[in-house]
């Protein structure tokens, strides 16, 4: 597996800030949530002073059509994040 250096990393997220995107890269790296996760969340679901996301959907493409579709009950919904790094 091939890593970036610091120096890439650092530049990948200057050009992540510069474009608006600074915050779902953020989420991915720091959470792991699956795409249709991070695609999902809503700013109503980011507790940022408790450093909480509730994750209650997820955004797939099915028949050729996005589509957005709750999560089952035994996913967990509350998910602990680094959210005040993102203020």
């Amino acid at each position: 597996m091939k890593t970036l250096t610091s120096d890439q990393l650092g530049a990948f997220f200057q050009e992540a800030r510069d474009s608006g995107v600074y915050e779902l890269y953020y989420l991915d790296l720091a959470t792991g949530l699956r795409r249709g996760e991070l695609l999902g969340l809503k700013w109503a679901d980011v507790d940022l002073d408790r450093g909480v996301l509730k994750i209650q959907r997820a955004i797939s493409r099915q028949n050729g059509k996005v589509v957005e579709a709750p999560l089952n009950e035994k996913t967990p919904t509350a998910h602990p994040c680094h959210c005040r790094r993102m203020r």
